[in-house]
């Protein structure tokens, strides 16, 4: 079962979600049946992330991104990326960095390799296309707290808003990348930010159910 499971998801991410080969089992990948909002509070919990800037993205999310990019191939496959860090500026776009477009060690995916995160806010990344017309503004209706206790960060009126994809699925580079992201925010003199961890495993576990089926 779970070689059969590894060879779909392969599929699922080579074929369609990624534009390069980097995302194979040495990266980590392990299967994932179902969200789970309780494992997710625990490993932001465990990274010594606030709750209050953990959230998850809802189901229709991905549907919604090949909707809007069905005319941009390049745009579609970058944005339903199981990992992604986005800059934004007064709800613009102005840095993005996927999974497929980082450089790639043996065992690790090279988010640095170009020096990209050695400023704040970090460089565009080399290949990564960005549409300005994608705002945080729009972005924001896609995501929920885990924990709806917390206060909302949701509408904040940070300057800066660094929204960060992450996923059970490939979590060890997942860990690698937030650790990255938290080491860049030192790196910011006077400007207010918000940063929002987003879990996105239903987007993958949904679609890849669908397949199943």
């Amino acid at each position: 079962m779970k070689l059969q499971y590894l060879l779909i998801l392969s599929f699922l991410l080579l074929c369609f979600y990624s534009c390069s080969n980097i995302l194979t089992k040495a990266y980590g990948i392990k299967e994932q049946k179902e969200f789970n909002l309780v494992k997710t509070n625990k490993f932001i919990k465990k990274n010594n992330i606030s709750l209050k800037n953990s959230f998850y993205v809802k189901e229709e999310y991905m549907d919604y991104m090949i909707n809007k990019y069905q005319e941009d191939s390049i745009l579609r496959k970058q944005s339903i990326q199981a990992l992604q860090v986005i800059y934004f500026v007064n709800d613009t776009l102005v840095s993005y960095h996927i999974n497929c477009n980082t450089g790639v060690t043996l065992l690790n995916l090279k988010w640095d390799r170009n020096d990209d995160f050695k400023t704040f806010i970090p460089h565009k990344q080399a290949k990564t296309k960005i549409d300005t017309n994608f705002l945080f503004s729009d972005l924001k209706n896609h995501l929920k707290q885990t924990d709806e206790k917390q206060e909302s960060i949701i509408n904040s009126q940070a300057k800066v808003k660094i929204v960060v994809f992450w996923c059970f699925l490939i979590e060890r580079q997942s860990k690698r990348l937030i650790k990255l992201v938290k080491k860049n925010l030192f790196l910011n003199k006077n400007e207010k930010i918000e940063i929002y961890f987003v879990n996105n495993d239903n987007l993958y576990i949904q679609h890849l159910t669908d397949f199943e089926n």
